[in-house]
């Protein structure tokens, strides 16, 4: 059940956000460029800025944002076949 309220809740936003993207582009098209700009640097720097906020409410101690994703990424790749144990793991044949 708590997997479709996440998916539900993912595509949810992901329409929400592909709507507010059409309308901006489609309201006025001389400054296409501009808004696409604006789009891109401010959810980059909602990004850093939302984990940064909330790494220090979460452990109570301030983090190196770009750190802090690399270790994310390094521990996202370090998740495959050889390094996990699964009791539902269904390996190909």
């Amino acid at each position: 059940m708590q997997v479709f309220n996440a998916l539900n809740i993912k595509i949810n936003g992901f329409l929400a956000g592909a709507t507010i993207v059409f309308h901006m582009i489609f309201t006025d098209i001389k400054k296409l460029w501009k808004k696409a700009l604006w789009i891109l640097a401010s959810s980059v720097a909602s990004f850093f800025v939302m984990m940064t906020l909330f790494e220090y409410i979460i452990n109570l101690r301030l983090v190196n944002p770009f750190e802090r994703l690399i270790e994310i990424i390094n521990l996202s790749r370090k998740l495959t076949y050889g390094n996990t144990n699964n009791e539902f793991l269904s390996k190909p044949i």
